[in-house]
C-alpha cells in the first residue's frame, strides 16, 4: 500500500525514521529530508534545519528515529 493511500490515522500509528542532511557546504540553508515510513520511502527538501524540524513534527508518525548527518548525500536520479 502506498503511504499516499493511507490515512493520516494509519501513518500515526507506524514509526517513520528521518533522516536529515545538508545539501550545500553552508549549514545554514538547503536539507534534504529523508522519510522512511513502513515500506515507503519519501523525500523532503526544506530551505533551513528550522523548517526541516517543523516538517517532520508535522508529519503524522507515531514514534520516530531521527538521524541528523553533517555530509552532504550523493545523490542519482
Amino acid at each position: 500500500m502506498n503511504t499516499h493511500d493511507k490515512t493520516i490515522q494509519e501513518k500515526e500509528e507506524q514509526h517513520a525514521v528521518f533522516t536529515l542532511a545538508p545539501l550545500t557546504d553552508d549549514l545554514s540553508f538547503s536539507y534534504i529530508i529523508k522519510i522512511e515510513q513502513g515500506e515507503d520511502t519519501e523525500f523532503l527538501g526544506v530551505t533551513s534545519i528550522e523548517d526541516a524540524f517543523e516538517s517532520i513534527l508535522e508529519h503524522p508518525f507515531g514514534t520516530a528515529t531521527i538521524h541528523i548527518k553533517n555530509t552532504i548525500p550523493n545523490i542519482e536520479l
